[in-house]
């Protein structure tokens, strides 16, 4: 299992003694698409443990905006899932959440 944060990963029944700090690159959705010359996204899966939000939020604000979103939201804060509420009905997304997840559809009339 990964994750940035260790609590997380603590909660999740993994060993303390197993976990190691590793650095990697990282990039952000916009980058890797300027870099694959890819103009939109159709359907976008977000699953990082914790990361979900903040990584839709940042491709929000670079201008990607999938036709479909899926994201696991049972590690968000209340404020984050308040926000993503917000932020996915403003962006026109109909949505709907599970215990663990939310789904949005971009409505194109």
């Amino acid at each position: 299992m990964t994750s940035f944060n260790k609590s997380h990963v603590l909660a999740h029944g993994v060993d303390g003694s197993s976990i190691r700090k590793v650095k990697v690159a990282a990039k952000t959705l916009g980058t890797v698409m300027s870099e694959c010359d890819c103009t939109n996204i159709d359907i976008l899966v977000v699953d990082t443990e914790g990361m979900d939000w903040t990584i839709l939020s940042s491709a929000f604000n670079a201008g990607i905006v999938p036709r479909v979103v899926h994201f696991e939201n049972c590690h968000l804060t209340k404020q984050q899932k308040s926000e993503s509420r917000s932020q996915l009905t403003a962006k026109g997304y109909c949505w709907f959440e599970s215990i663990h997840d939310t789904t949005a559809i971009k409505v194109e009339f």
